[in-house]
């Protein structure tokens, strides 16, 4: 079916001259065909004029009737060939006067058209899909960085609320202490001043006694003297 529609279209781009080559070309193919159907018409005949000496020699001599099929079949194949040859000189020659025709010309140019356009659309496809991967990597490198500070932000809050929390603790510790000295403190302030208030009282004391003593001293000398000098 190939070789038929190559033929068709080979028909109808060739000239008049090309035409009577082909024509020429099957002419020949024809009369060979035609010898061959001669040769093994009249040996038939012959084989028919004489049946009783061919079977006599096929019996006699099967290697001849092998010999004749032999050449047939390399007749066969050489006609085939032939007609193969000149199909693909035919078909070449078509092809290169279709290479050099201002038709194929134009062709060309419009598949070049064609695929200059498919691939510049191919082109301006991988660019937007590389720009588009490109915007994707670095919405992700950007979302990453900052989910990174984010937690580094968390983090160093961490770190704040631990460190405050270890100086509250400090602080409290410290608080206690001076609390703790304090009252030390307060209760030493106190037990002196309980102890200068005693020995301020037993000073007290003893002036009071030391005063009662000499008054009461004071008043036997003088009732002393008063008898004294009542006597005299």
């Amino acid at each position: 079916m190939a070789r038929k529609a190559v033929k068709v279209r080979s028909r109808s781009s060739s000239s008049p001259r090309k035409r009577k080559s082909r024509s020429r070309d099957r002419d020949k193919t024809k009369a060979k065909r035609r010898k061959k159907k001669q040769r093994s018409t009249s040996s038939s005949d012959r084989s028919c004029q004489d049946s009783s000496s061919v079977v006599e020699v096929k019996k006699e001599d099967p290697a001849l009737e092998e010999a004749r099929k032999l050449q047939a079949q390399k007749e066969e194949k050489l006609i085939e060939e032939e007609v193969a040859r000149r199909y693909d000189a035919e078909l070449q020659r078509v092809f290169e006067l279709r290479l050099t025709s201002i038709e194929h010309r134009e062709l060309v140019k419009v598949k070049v058209e064609e695929e200059k356009t498919r691939l510049e659309a191919i082109m301006l496809k991988e660019v937007e899909e590389t720009k588009a991967q490109i915007l994707e990597e670095m919405a992700h490198k950007k979302q990453d960085e900052e989910e990174k500070e984010k937690a580094l932000a968390e983090e160093r809050k961490k770190e704040e609320e631990l460190k405050e929390l270890e100086q509250r603790k400090l602080l409290e510790q410290k608080a206690k202490v001076d609390e703790e000295r304090l009252k030390e403190l307060e209760q030493r302030q106190e037990a002196q001043r309980k102890e200068r208030q005693h020995k301020t009282q037993e000073e007290q004391k003893k002036a009071a006694e030391t005063s009662r003593l000499l008054n009461t001293k004071g008043q036997r000398a003088a009732v002393g003297f008063k008898l004294k000098s009542s006597v005299l």
